[in-house]
């Protein structure tokens, strides 16, 4: 009868918890990376649509408030990562060796080439950029279409086992080759060659981060000045720093302390940099 008693008590404490942190907020964590804002309190209702609408709108604020959420979603992704040796994240894929992927809008399906696109979506797109085009160089100006690389095509060999990219068959192929076919001297670089060819020299990726680091970067920008023209400042310029780990977007969204070398350049000149607001009236 004790026994029940001290569990009931448990239990009850382990439900009033929650509860509690919100009068008194003593969870230990308070802030974790979500890349979006928290659901505000709704107002008071001024309407009738207004009060049909304020359920949900509740439901969304209270969802991100609730006592403990923080810490909780923190635990969780720890124990997933640590104990269970799986993702705590459907959108994150780990990979060998400390590599992580972002399977964002069927990357990891991209990379396998089993997305699927359309051929009136890729008309339509074709047609979408050759107006950008034109309506930039009637402006007076250079235009450049650039194809960024996704980490799992220029890094496939680090994702796990049960995942089998492909070359050639992915939906960007299947734009480029409709846009060069419709109009063959498009102004369009491909980053994909430019850093598989730039990644046996150096890492281009970080292994816990979605993006290209600066070595990367400057492997894809001397080939876009170059196309446009411009002289760009050579690797010469610049000196190799790798001294600091760091956290990259994946881990945060993780919820782990996984981390990595980062591979930066300093450059051994002045950067004089012009920022332009392109909504500022003139």
């Amino acid at each position: 009868m004790k026994q029940n008693k001290i569990l009931i008590a448990a239990f009850a404490l382990i439900l009033a918890v929650p509860t509690l942190d919100s009068i008194f907020d003593f969870s230990p964590i308070k802030q974790i990376f979500e890349k979006r804002k928290e659901s505000p309190m709704p107002a008071k209702p001024q309407s009738f649509a207004e009060v049909l609408a304020f359920p949900k709108a509740f439901d969304a604020f209270f969802n991100d408030h609730y006592g403990m959420r923080k810490t909780l979603i923190t635990w969780h992704s720890k124990m997933m990562d640590k104990v269970f040796d799986e993702s705590p994240s459907s959108r994150v894929v780990i990979g060998k060796e400390g590599w992580y992927y972002f399977n964002n809008y069927n990357s990891i399906l991209d990379a396998q080439g089993q997305a699927t696109i359309t051929d009136e979506l890729i008309a339509t797109g074709v047609e979408h950029y050759a107006k950008n085009r034109k309506q930039v160089e009637d402006a007076g100006m250079k235009y450049l279409l650039i194809i960024a690389a996704d980490k799992t095509s220029v890094y496939p060999e680090f994702l796990p086992d049960y995942i089998k990219p492909t070359v050639g068959d992915h939906r960007i192929d299947k734009f480029l080759a409709a846009l060069l076919k419709k109009y063959p001297d498009f102004p369009v670089i491909d980053a994909r060659p430019i850093l598989l060819k730039a990644k046996l020299k150096e890492k281009v990726y970080q292994e816990t981060d979605t993006h290209w680091n600066r070595r990367g970067a400057h492997a894809t920008y001397m080939v876009m000045m170059q196309k446009l023209g411009i002289t760009p400042n050579p690797r010469s310029k610049f000196k190799d720093v790798a001294q600091e780990w760091i956290k990259g977007d994946i881990s945060d969204i993780m919820g782990n302390d996984a981390s990595n070398l980062n591979y930066e350049l300093e450059p051994k000149f002045k950067e004089t940099i012009n920022p332009v607001d392109p909504t500022a009236e003139e």
